[in-house]
C-alpha cells in the first residue's frame, strides 16, 4: 500500500488529506510541514471561494484589484484519527550464542529501510530495502549481552518528500524517513558465556629441600655454597663468614670444614669434627669421602648420589631441575643443636634453632632474589599462580627445626605462654615463612616427635631434657622399631664429652611383645593446639611429618574440624619399604586418606629409591589419598638423605635406562660430566634424568602425568588454606 502525503489548505481549513501512521511513532501534538505540489494546488483551488464583484456595484471605469489567490506556502499535517494501518507480521528471533542473536522478518510494502531495537535501543545500522521487494530480511546482533532476557522489535520506515509548486524551494526532495510500523516485541534469552577452565599450572613440586643447610648446625656440617654471592661459613682457604666470589670458592675442596687441624695447611680444621662427620656419614650409610674431598672443577669425590654432607643445590643444578619441569620448591631452614654442638667450634655460627633458622630464612630469600630470571619467592597462593604462569620457579620459604622460638629446651625448660608462642609464629610469618613443621626430630613445647632413629632419642635427652616417652605400639599400628643403645659407642660418648662437656650414656625401656615396636606416647600439648591454630589463622602450610603418631592424629582431627588442609612433605606409606618404614615416622593409610580428603599434598620420599620403587610408592600414596589427588617429590636434598642410586645395568644389547641426545643432554659443570646410568642422582639437577627413567618404566607415563599436575594441586591447596583461615577461632 502506497503512503499518503497529507496536507490541509488554509489555517482554518478542515479539508485535509491525512497520512495514516501508527500512533506510537507520532508524538502527540506534532505538526509536520509540507509544500504543495502543482497537482495539490489545482485540487485545492477548486474548493477555494473566488473573489466575486457584484454587478450592481460595478461602475464604468471602476477598477478593481485582481483577485489574490492564496500564496502557496507551508502547510501542516495534523494528527487525526488513523485511516489506514500498516501491520508487521511477527519477527522471528534465533539465539545463535551467548552474544549473538539473529532477527528475521518479512518486509513491509512501501518501507525502504528498517531498524532493529534491543530493549528499546537501536542496535546496528539502518537496514536499507527495496520497497517493491518482498523477500525475507534478517539482521544479526553480534553484541548481545550474555545470560540476559532481551526484547527485540523491528521498525519499518518509508520515505518523506517535499511537495509543492515547481517554484517551491526543495520541492521533490527526499528529506528523510517516517516510521510506518513496529513489530510486536519478541523475547530472546541468551545463555551464559561458557567458562573455559582456567589454564592449569604445569610442573612438578618438591615439598622438601634444604638449600641453605650449610648455614645450619653451626655452619660446619654440610659444606658448600649455592651460588656466587652466597654466604660461606668457611671457604677452602679458611676464610670465615665470607661471600663466594666464584664457583671455585663456593664448591672447592672441603678440608676447611671436614678436615682435621693442620698448622700449615688447615688452621681451621678440627679433629673431633672430622671424626663426628665420619660417624654421621657411615652411620647413615652415606659416602665417606676423604678429609679433603675435591669438588669444583672436576668433582672427583663429590657430589655423589649417596653423599650426605656436601652441597647438592648449586644454582645451575636447580636451574637444570627447573628446565626439567620443577615449578614449586619448598626451601626449608633446618637445624639440630646436638649435631651443631658436635661439629662447631670457637668462632663458628651459633647452634641454637632460632638464630640458625633466622640466618637461613634471610639467605634463602636473598639467593632467590639474585636469580630472578628463573625463580621468585612466593608468599601467597596468588604468587604461586603468577610465578608459575610466568614460567618461573616458585620458591616457598619454610622452617624445620626442633624448637621453634627456642621454647622449652633443656636450657630453657619453662612452658611458654600461649601469647609468646603465637608471637613467635607471627614473627616467622613476618620473616617470610609460609611452610612450617610444628615438630621435628625432638619433643618440643608443641608435642611429641616420631621415634625412628636412635641418635635422635639421644639428642632428645640433651636438648629437650628427657628421652622419648616410648610405649609399646598396638598390633594394628604396624610398628616394629624399638630403641637400642647400639649407637652409643665409646667414641661417640667420648666425642660428646669432649665437645659439649657431658654425654648421654644409656637409655632404657621395658620390653614389648615379639613383633611389636615402640611409639612415642606424647601427643600435642595444649600449647601445641594453640600454635597450630595460629598457623592456620595465618594461612600457613602445615606439615605433619616427624610428629609422633598421637600428635599427627590429633593434628589431623583438628584440621578436619576446620576443613583445613595439611601436608606430608617427605614420607611414604608405613611398611611399604619393609622394616625400615615400619615406624611411626611413616604414615598409616588412613592418615594419607585424611590428608587427601582435606586436599592436602604429599611429597613422596625418594632418598635411596630406584625408579621402580619410587614410582610404586608414589602411585600407592596417590591411590590411598583418593580420587583427584596429586603428589610431588620429597627429596630432602641437603637434609642428610641420599639421592637416588644409578639404575641396574641393562642386559647385554639392551639400551641404558636413560639415553642422552641433542635435546636431552648430560649435566655438565666444570670438567665433570654426569651420567645418570652410572652416577644416579648425584645432585639436584639430575631429577630430570631420574624422571626419564621413571617414564620408561611400567605405568611410568601415568605417574609422570600426575606428577606434572603438582604445581596446580599445590596452588589449590594453598588457596583452601587461605580461605579456611578466616574461620579459625582463638
Amino acid at each position: 500500500m502506497k503512503a499518503f502525503q497529507g496536507f490541509c489548505m488554509g489555517s482554518n481549513s478542515k479539508m485535509c488529506w491525512q497520512r495514516r501512521d501508527s500512533s506510537q511513532f507520532l508524538v502527540p501534538g506534532t505538526k509536520m510541514a509540507y509544500m504543495l505540489n502543482a497537482k495539490a494546488v489545482f485540487v485545492a483551488l477548486l474548493s477555494f471561494p473566488l473573489l466575486h464583484v457584484s454587478p450592481a456595484s460595478a461602475q464604468t471605469g471602476d477598477t478593481h484589484p485582481a483577485p489574490q489567490l492564496p500564496r502557496p506556502g507551508p502547510i501542516e499535517i495534523q494528527r487525526h484519527p488513523p485511516i489506514f494501518e500498516w501491520r508487521f507480521s511477527d519477527i522471528h528471533v534465533t539465539v545463535l550464542g551467548p552474544s549473538t542473536v539473529k532477527i528475521d522478518w518479512m518486509p513491509l510494502s512501501g518501507a525502504n529501510q528498517y531498524i532493529v531495537n534491543r530493549n528499546g535501543v537501536q542496535v546496528g545500522p539502518f537496514y536499507p530495502a527495496d520497497p517493491a521487494v518482498t523477500q525475507p530480511m534478517s539482521a544479526t546482533d553480534n553484541n548481545a549481552p550474555a545470560n540476559s532476557h532481551l526484547i527485540y522489535t523491528v521498525t519499518a520506515y518509508h520515505p518523506q518528500t517535499i511537495i509543492g509548486l515547481p517554484s517551491t524551494p526543495g520541492a521533490g526532495q527526499h528529506t528523510g524517513e517516517l516510521p510506518m510500523s513496529t513489530s510486536n516485541p519478541t523475547a530472546a534469552d541468551t545463555p551464559a558465556v561458557p567458562q573455559s577452565p582456567p589454564a592449569q599450572l604445569h610442573g612438578f613440586v618438591d615439598l622438601h629441600t634444604h638449600p641453605m643447610a650449610n648455614l645450619g648446625f653451626g655452619g660446619k656440617l654440610l659444606y658448600g655454597g649455592v651460588d656466587v654471592g652466597s654466604l660461606l661459613p668457611s671457604d677452602p682457604d679458611c676464610n670465615n663468614n665470607v661471600r663466594a666470589a666464584s664457583e671455585q670458592q663456593a664448591l672447592g675442596h672441603d678440608k676447611s670444614t671436614h678436615g682435621g687441624h693442620d698448622f700449615l695447611t688447615n688452621t681451621c680444621g678440627d679433629e673431633l669434627r672430622q671424626r663426628a662427620i665420619h660417624a654421621i656419614q657411615s652411620g647413615l650409610h652415606g659416602a665417606d669421602e676423604s678429609e679433603d674431598a675435591t669438588g669444583y672443577p672436576d668433582f672427583t669425590e663429590w657430589p655423589m648420589w649417596n653423599d650426605l654432607t656436601h652441597q647438592k643445590m648449586w644454582v645451575e643444578w636447580i636451574r637444570r631441575a627447573y628446565s626439567g619441569g620443577l615449578r614449586v620448591m619448598v626451601a626449608l631452614a633446618v637445624n639440630n643443636k646436638t649435631l651443631g654442638d658436635l661439629v662447631a667450634g670457637p668462632g663458628d655460627y651459633s647452634t641454637d634453632d632460632m638464630s640458625s633458622a633466622d640466618r637461613q630464612i634471610a639467605e634463602i630469600q636473598s639467593f632467590v632474589g639474585r636469580h630472578a630470571d628463573f625463580m621468585q619467592v612466593a608468599y601467597t597462593s596468588s604468587d604461586v599462580k603468577q610465578i608459575v604462569s610466568a614460567n618461573k620457579l616458585a620458591v616457598v620459604v619454610g622452617i624445620e627445626v626442633d624448637h621453634i622460638g627456642n621454647f622449652q629446651t633443656a636450657q630453657n625448660p619453662g612452658v611458654p605462654s600461649d601469647a609468646a608462642v603465637k608471637a613467635d609464629i607471627d614473627r616467622l610469618y613476618g620473616e617470610g615463612v609460609r611452610y612450617i613443621f610444628p615438630i621435628h626430630v625432638l619433643d618440643n613445647a608443641l608435642g611429641g616427635s616420631a621415634a625412628y632413629v636412635n641418635l635422635f632419642n639421644v639428642s632428645n635427652v640433651r636438648e629437650s631434657g628427657h628421652p622419648y616417652d616410648l610405649v609399646c605400639a598396638d598390633p594394628t599400628d604396624n610398628i616394629t622399631y624399638t630403641y637400642n643403645n647400639n649407637d652409643l659407642s665409646f667414641t661417640g660418648i667420648l666425642d660428646q664429652m669432649v665437645k659439649t662437656g657431658w654425654a648421654v650414656t644409656s637409655i632404657s625401656y621395658g620390653p614389648c611383645p615379639p613383633g611389636i615396636g615402640q611409639k612415642n606416647r606424647l601427643a600435642l600439648t595444649p600449647t601445641g593446639v594453640v600454635a597450630i591454630k595460629e598457623m592456620m589463622r595465618l594461612g600457613m602450610l602445615i606439615d605433619i611429618d616427624h610428629m609422633s603418631q598421637a600428635a599427627a592424629d590429633q593434628t589431623l582431627a583438628l584440621a578436619q574440624s576446620f576443613g583445613y588442609p595439611v601436608n606430608s612433605g617427605h614420607n611414604g606409606i608405613r611398611g611399604s619399604f619393609g622394616p625400615d618404614s615400619q615406624t611411626e615416622r611413616s604414615l598409616r593409610r588412613d592418615q594419607y586418606a585424611s590428608i587427601g580428603k582435606l586436599h592436602g599434598m604429599a611429597g613422596v620420599g625418594s632418598g635411596g629409591t630406584s625408579a621402580d620403587q619410587w614410582s610404586d610408592s608414589y602411585n600407592l600414596v596417590v591411590q590411598t589419598m583418593g580420587t583427584g589427588a596429586v603428589a610431588g617429590f620429597g627429596t630432602d636434598t641437603d637434609g642428610f638423605a641420599p639421592g637416588m642410586p644409578p639404575p641396574p645395568k641393562p642386559a647385554a644389547g639392551a639400551p641404558p635406562a636413560v639415553q642422552y641426545s641433542a635435546t636431552f643432554t648430560q649435566s655438565v659443570d666444570g670438567s665433570k660430566r654426569w651420567d645418570y646410568n652410572n652416577d644416579g642422582v648425584a645432585h639436584y639437577g639430575m631429577l630430570p634424568d631420574f624422571l626419564q627413567d621413571v617414564g620408561g618404566r611400567a605405568n611410568g607415563a601415568a605417574t609422570i602425568s600426575n606428577l606434572m599436575q603438582g604445581a596446580e594441586y599445590f596452588y589449590e591447596t594453598w588457596v583452601i588454606a587461605e580461605t579456611k583461615k578466616t574461620g579459625i577461632g582463638p
